[in-house]
């Protein structure tokens, strides 16, 4: 298995998802597509190193290429900047 942690498990759609940016295992790591994508309901789909590859209803596989950034977030609990520290 690759450690990769931009290369997800396979997820399947529950319903219809237009996909900008999605995030990867690693919680730091998001995914910016260079054209948003489709993914329809029972479809599934996977992020990879080079991108979102959706795998279609009949078993064929089509990949949305895109850009990895690095992004941090602090958290706070009802606004108090000491929390999560």
């Amino acid at each position: 298995m690759d450690s990769d942690p931009r290369r997800t498990d396979w997820r399947r759609a529950k319903r219809l998802l237009l996909v900008e940016e999605i995030r990867g295992d690693d919680r730091c790591h998001w995914l910016v597509l260079r054209e948003p994508a489709f993914i329809q309901a029972g479809e599934r789909y996977r992020t990879e190193p080079s991108g979102l590859t959706i795998e279609l209803g009949d078993g064929s596989r089509t990949t949305h290429e895109g850009i990895w950034e690095t992004r941090f977030y602090r958290w706070t609990l009802n606004g108090d900047p000491e929390v999560g520290r």
